[in-house]
């Protein structure tokens, strides 16, 4: 497979993946690197298109907040701002409520109003495309079965041994991620969620998956889902096999989530770890099992 190379930084050698107080200040201050490596080759022989991965000391700060598409504003006490009113799409709990813009005329089915000057404007929300007034959903992703490579994805990546063996790369249709011991990678992308008119009778979010892992892992591993902060799977490993991933989801309003996976190679860096996935055919889809 294609091994994605490093940047020197042997001050953060360390014994497990959750040792990193021993890199020094000035190692753990300096700015992600990132590398953008063109073709490479695996050991099938198969071209591999290497992904750009953002390399970082704590993945968690790589990853951004999920932004679900709606510009809201806080509205404590049930009280809101001057030019906005109570959000129908997030109910209140107790004294806290949000509190949407307003826009003249009203934007619609499937619009959000954005705060502009002079005057707000109305557009579709994130999770479709066209025009106020016709706003439609054209599926979860740009780019689900990755014909185009890595692009609508996003890498963030820590590595705990030198050299690194982190691998994220588009191999024979699919995305491929790979990690050894003390190596952690997360692999991120927006999905758009249709609201329930666009599927009556329910939806699941659906990808075909390969997980394999040679070694035992620690503590904290080896591989997490999670569409905006929410479970996804538990994936188990399959060996040679492919597999399918299907959670319901709950619909109501159409939603942007942030789809995200994790691998950790948690525990000793000495003792053998390999972590291998496969994604493919990434789709939200009607399922009345999910109704």
């Amino acid at each position: 497979m294609g091994k994605t190379s490093l940047p020197s930084n042997p001050g953060c050698l360390q014994q497990s993946l959750y040792d990193r107080d021993v890199c020094s200040e000035e190692e753990t201050s300096s700015e992600a690197e990132t590398s953008s490596e063109a073709e490479t080759s695996s050991e099938t022989g198969s071209e591999a298109l290497a992904c750009p991965i953002e390399w970082v000391f704590f993945v968690d700060n790589a990853v951004p907040q999920p932004d679900d598409g709606y510009p809201i504003v806080p509205g404590p006490f049930g009280e809101c701002p001057e030019g906005t009113e109570l959000s129908e799409v997030y109910p209140c709990f107790g004294d806290i409520c949000t509190c949407e813009h307003l826009c003249d005329p009203e934007c619609g089915p499937r619009g959000v109003c954005h705060p502009e000057e002079p005057d707000n404007t109305c557009a579709c929300h994130p999770a479709y495309a066209g025009e106020p007034g016709a706003c439609a959903w054209e599926g979860a992703h740009d780019n689900p079965d990755f014909e185009a490579g890595c692009e609508g994805w996003s890498f963030a990546a820590f590595t705990g041994t030198e050299p690194g063996q982190v691998v994220a790369e588009v191999l024979d249709g699919g995305l491929h991620l790979h990690v050894e011991r003390c190596e952690e990678l997360a692999a991120y992308t927006t999905v758009r969620v249709p609201d329930a008119m666009e599927l009556p009778e329910g939806a699941a979010l659906v990808f075909d998956y390969r997980l394999e892992i040679i070694g035992e892992p620690g503590n904290g591993g080896p591989l997490d889902v999670d569409l905006s902060n929410e479970g996804v799977g538990p994936l188990e490993a399959t060996g040679g096999e492919l597999a399918e991933s299907r959670t319901c989801l709950p619909l109501s309003y159409g939603f942007t989530r942030q789809l995200e996976f994790r691998l950790w190679g948690a525990g000793v860096c000495a003792d053998p770890l390999e972590i291998d996935l496969w994604v493919d055919t990434l789709a939200v889809v009607a399922d009345p099992n999910c109704g």
